[in-house]
C-alpha cells in the first residue's frame, strides 16, 4: 500500500512567497496562519548524510528534487510538470530506470492518483481512500490535524494516532517532511505537492509528538533561525533518536 514518494500552492493561487492561509473562508472557527515577517522557501535539507536540493520555476512551482546518498552521489531527480488539470511526477534514478505518478486535480486540489481518491472539506484533507477499500480518515482541531484512523484492506486496523503541535508556525509546509514514519499524518503524500497545497491547507503548526494505539511514540524537537522557519530537527521513536534533519531557506524576492 505504500506509495512511492517524492521530496508555493495551488494552481489557482501565487505560489512558494505567499502567506500560507486557509484555502477557504467557509471554516471561520478555525483559525489562520498568520504570514512571517519574511518570506522564504526550501531549496535544501537533509536527513542524516543524504540531502535534497528542491528546485522552483519562474511562478514558484517545485520543479525538480534531487537526491544526492550518502557518498554524496546523485541518486535520483525527480522532475514535475504542471497542467491545469494534472501533476505529473517522474522519478529517475541514477541506474537510468524511472518511475511515473500523475495526479489528477480539481479546482487546484489533488482529487485522484492511480488507485486512490483524496477528499477535503473546507480546503483540508478529510480522506483518501484506495479502490481495494484501504483508507485514512483525518480529524482537525484549531487549525491542525488532531487524529487520524487508518484502515487496512486486509483486515489490518493501524488504530488511531493522535498528535500535538508546538506554537510554531509551519511557514514553509514541510510538515510531509518532518512526519515521515508510516501511518503518520502525511505518510502517503509526495510531501513536495503537500508543501504546495495541492493536498489542501496543511497544519498551521509544527508537529511536536503523537502516539497510536499499538503503543509507539513520536516526537519531534527544532531549532529556528530569527524568522521563525526551522533550521534543524531531531525525529524520535518510543524515546530513541531516528533521524537529524537540517533545512535551508532563500528569501523570497
Amino acid at each position: 500500500m505504500k506509495k512511492l514518494k517524492f521530496l508555493a500552492f495551488a494552481l489557482f493561487t501565487v505560489f512558494a512567497c505567499v502567506s500560507f492561509a486557509s484555502c477557504s473562508d467557509d471554516d471561520k472557527d478555525e483559525p489562520e496562519m498568520p504570514s512571517p515577517s519574511v518570506q522564504k522557501r526550501l531549496v535544501k535539507f537533509s536527513i542524516n548524510a543524504g540531502s535534497y536540493e528542491i528546485t522552483y520555476d519562474s511562478q514558484g512551482r517545485i520543479v525538480a528534487v534531487v537526491y544526492y546518498g550518502y557518498d554524496g552521489q546523485t541518486d535520483r531527480t525527480t522532475t514535475y510538470t504542471y497542467s491545469s488539470s494534472q501533476i505529473s511526477a517522474t522519478e529517475t534514478y541514477s541506474s537510468g530506470d524511472s518511475y511515473m505518478e500523475i495526479y489528477h486535480l480539481n479546482n487546484g486540489l489533488i482529487t485522484e492518483q492511480g488507485d486512490i481518491t483524496y477528499s477535503y472539506e473546507g480546503g483540508r484533507i478529510s480522506k483518501w481512500r484506495d479502490i481495494d477499500g484501504s483508507n485514512k480518515t483525518f480529524e482537525w482541531s484549531n487549525g491542525d490535524i488532531s487524529s487520524t484512523s487508518t484502515n487496512w484492506s486486509d483486515g489490518y486496523d493501524c488504530g488511531d494516532a493522535a498528535y500535538k503541535y508546538t506554537d510554531k508556525y509551519d511557514y514553509g509546509r514541510i510538515v510531509g517532511i518532518i512526519e515521515d514514519s508510516d501511518d503518520l499524518l502525511y505518510d502517503d503524500f509526495d510531501p513536495y505537492l503537500v508543501m504546495q497545497g495541492f493536498f489542501g491547507t496543511t497544519p498551521l503548526n509544527l508537529p511536536q509528538d503523537a502516539s497510536n494505539t499499538w503503543g509507539n511514540t513520536y516526537a519531534y524537537t527544532y531549532e529556528f533561525d530569527e524568522d521563525g522557519y526551522p533550521i534543524s530537527g531531531t525525529r524520535y521513536i518510543n524515546g530513541k533518536k531516528i533521524d537529524s534533519l537540517s533545512f535551508f531557506w532563500e528569501k523570497c524576492d
